[in-house]
């Protein structure tokens, strides 16, 4: 019964919910907000084993963090996410992720090898296809 908290559709649409609101939130550059929104969403998310969803709420968690110019928790959540894509096969949600990684590369240039060596040793590209593609990335591009 979807009205029913504790059903797993009922947390996975509470989940969605919460997602959505970190959106919103994010948008509106409230960045608080957003934060607590997609952590409740991945917490409900990993709860319920959806690792797939999570780790697009690992991806929005690194935009805020990046944001915020907390570098560390930005690279800490893309990494997730392209670990996650990439297990899990999904090309075209990793590429997104990577131009994530790219943007935080171009904003903490200190971090560039290190962010290149980690999508060079989860992709099949080769570390110098991924210096010159985050060599072309601007801080705030978007997807």
């Amino acid at each position: 019964k979807l009205t029913d908290p504790d059903t797993d559709q009922a947390q996975k649409w509470l989940a969605v919910a919460h997602h959505q609101l970190g959106r919103v939130a994010e948008e509106r550059r409230d960045f608080d907000a957003a934060e607590a929104a997609y952590n409740t969403a991945l917490e409900i998310k990993l709860w319920l084993g959806d690792e797939y969803e999570a780790a697009g709420t690992y991806h929005q968690l690194g935009i805020v963090a990046q944001e915020r110019r907390d570098f560390d928790a930005a690279e800490a959540a893309y990494n997730t996410a392209l670990e996650i894509f990439v297990r899990i096969g999904d090309e075209h949600s990793a590429v997104v992720v990577i131009a994530g990684i790219a943007r935080l590369a171009a904003a903490d240039p200190d971090r560039r090898d290190s962010l290149t060596s980690f999508v060079a040793k989860h992709t099949e590209m080769a570390a110098e296809d991924v210096a010159e593609l985050f060599a072309k990335a601007q801080p705030n591009d978007e997807d």
